[in-house]
């Protein structure tokens, strides 16, 4: 038989009338994982759980079933909550960087709207990154795009991130973006 007793801001549980574990009243976490333990030791049953404690059979289910998928450092870590506005903050800083270049392409197209749509395909294209530690830089060359218009536009991107001549984090090299069609001197057939 499962009971418990509050004293003092802290509830002690207790088996066979004896002490089995203590928590603070408002740690639900230590709470959910010691119950979920017993249920899942078979020490108890969790109806006895739930009529012992006042609380849900679903939530009751729910914990174990965690339990016996995580284990108990499950009940410890972030909350979910917290990982979802990480996730959100993270989308709206991707957005507005997004921005931020479709406003420099927007002037280089025909059709304003493109813009967008042109940064993804830069963004998706393939690309080669040399690193060159004898004069600290490192070259992002993009390959092809879909057309010789989105190309120039591209062109045109990269000379505008070169001249804010941006520092790699952590590696002391300076970024340089441009085309690989750049390199390719213009007699050459392609």
């Amino acid at each position: 038989m499962i009971s418990y007793q509050k004293k003092d801001g802290s509830v002690y549980s207790f088996h066979a009338g004896l002490p089995v574990f203590s928590h603070g009243e408002t740690d639900l976490k230590s709470f959910r994982m010691f119950t979920s333990q017993l249920t899942v030791s078979g020490v108890c049953r969790q109806v006895d759980i739930v009529r012992a404690f006042g609380i849900s059979v679903i939530s009751m289910k729910r914990w174990v079933k965690k339990y016996r998928e995580e284990g108990p450092e499950l009940f410890f870590k972030t909350p979910h909550r917290l990982s979802e506005q990480l996730l959100n903050a993270i989308k709206m800083i991707v957005y507005r960087a997004e921005t931020a270049m479709a406003m420099i392409v927007r002037t280089q197209l025909a059709r304003s709207d493109d813009a967008r749509s042109l940064i993804r395909e830069i963004l998706a294209a393939d690309a080669d990154i040399i690193p060159d530690e004898e004069n600290k830089t490192l070259t992002v060359q993009l390959h092809h795009l879909t057309n010789h218009l989105s190309d120039q536009a591209a062109r045109n991107f990269a000379a505008n991130l070169n001249a804010a001549e941006t520092i790699y984090p952590g590696a002391d090299l300076r970024l340089i973006y441009k085309l690989v069609s750049d390199e390719i001197p213009p007699d050459q057939e392609v």
